[in-house]
């Protein structure tokens, strides 16, 4: 990411964004096991 030229708060951000997607598909899988 660095080799784009983002600063460090840039990449934070897109790892936070990265991470968020990953948790909520896994959390909305989870809750629809659950519920079925």
């Amino acid at each position: 990411r660095t080799q784009q030229g983002m600063t460090k708060k840039e990449i934070i951000r897109c790892l936070k964004r990265y991470i968020a997607r990953e948790l909520y598909q896994l959390i909305t899988s989870n809750d629809l096991e659950l519920a079925a």
